[in-house]
């Protein structure tokens, strides 16, 4: 239960059953999509917008920049 208190973020793009796990598992985790027009016309304005870039690297650099933590660890593949 190494993974207990720990917050996933995952791209929308990922594997369906990346999020079955988490769910199956009670894991929280933050789903985020890539910035396109249809993001946009939902209105989604109130939980705000995240610029995370093309890849998973960029988008996880720039997160930790946002969060402003000294030690994070990034385990994912670009």
């Amino acid at each position: 239960e190494f993974d207990k208190d720990i917050v996933f973020i995952v791209k929308s793009v990922t594997h369906p059953h990346t999020i079955k796990y988490l769910q199956k598992n009670n894991r929280a985790f933050i789903l985020v999509s890539t910035y396109a027009s249809f993001i946009q016309y939902l209105k989604l304005d109130y939980f705000g917008y995240f610029n995370m870039g093309f890849s998973v690297a960029h988008m996880n650099f720039l997160l930790t920049i946002h969060l402003k933590y000294k030690n994070i660890i990034l385990i994912g593949q670009d």
